[in-house]
């Protein structure tokens, strides 16, 4: 099967990597899969034109600056044609969006589809590895500002990785961000006020977990206008609803205490002692390796 046609000014990419597979579309540019002609090894192919993303460059320049094991490498950059070409770290089991939905099963009796979560061992560990994730990020003062499960893949050695940095920023520790970026309903409540820390990243965290928990996406209460919705989003976080489907309260203490209101909402570090993950996560109170 003949390559994909390349795309304008990428032919710089092309003359050293052969083009496998097209991974993904997103807002701001296409992802392929490639293989480097000499060595034969694989990675990812990020194509972002200017025009669709200003915070191109800044991306670059934050993952130059990270390297730790929790993050998606960077490899080569190629800037021609009005885009940057990013060639990244392969992670080819997909991203937890599609790990969400892999679990989703036809009930026993009524076939009616469920969402079956991972034991909480394996709920906590993906938490646990993101956590320690993030935590490494704020230490060196750069908060991400988009973490959902669209931008958390997994390699084939089962470790989980935050990726897209493209709205991810340096911060002060003794200044507020104020800039109003992120995805709803994953953006804390304070950075629609635009002032807020890099514990917005926790509040995402929060979301995210709940997602991995229970297979759907929360929604603050005072966010919704139907009141329908709103009985909705406060039955997702009832005791009954975590105690139903085998998750028990530890599980939504810990959900709630990554989402509450600042400054209740600790950060990385003090969320990586909570109760819930020092009892069910076999790395708690590992050393973090960067």
């Amino acid at each position: 099967m003949p390559s994909p046609a390349p795309p304008f000014g990428s032919q710089a990419v092309l003359d050293e990597y052969t083009v496998l597979k097209v991974l993904g579309a997103g807002k701001f540019g296409e992802v392929n899969e490639v293989k480097h002609k000499e060595t034969k090894k694989r990675f990812a192919w990020k194509r972002v034109k200017f025009e669709n993303d200003p915070h191109c460059e800044a991306e670059v320049q934050v993952l130059k600056q990270l390297k730790h094991h929790g993050v998606v490498g960077i490899y080569q950059v190629f800037s021609q044609g009005g885009a940057l070409d990013l060639i990244l770290e392969l992670c080819s089991r997909g991203d937890m969006q599609q790990f969400i939905e892999s679990k989703v099963e036809p009930a026993p009796m009524t076939g009616k589809k469920m969402y079956v979560p991972p034991v909480l061992e394996t709920i906590a560990d993906i938490t646990q590895q993101l956590l320690a994730t993030v935590s490494f990020l704020h230490e060196n003062c750069v908060a991400h500002r988009d973490i959902k499960p669209e931008n958390v893949l997994l390699t084939s050695r089962t470790q989980w990785k935050l990726a897209d940095f493209n709205l991810a920023t340096t911060f002060d520790p003794n200044e507020y961000m104020a800039e109003h970026v992120g995805t709803t309903p994953f953006k804390a409540p304070e950075v629609e006020d635009m002032k807020y820390t890099e514990k917005c990243d926790i509040y995402s965290m929060g979301i995210l977990f709940i997602a991995l928990a229970t297979g759907k996406r929360y929604w603050r209460p005072e966010s919704l206008e139907d009141e329908e919705d709103k009985l909705v989003a406060e039955e997702l976080l009832s005791e009954k609803t975590w105690k139903d489907a085998e998750l028990g309260k530890p599980a939504l203490d810990f959900a709630k205490y990554m989402i509450s209101l600042e400054p209740e909402r600790g950060s990385a570090e003090e969320a990586l002692k909570h109760p819930f993950l020092m009892q069910y996560s076999s790395q708690a109170g590992c050393c973090t390796i960067s």
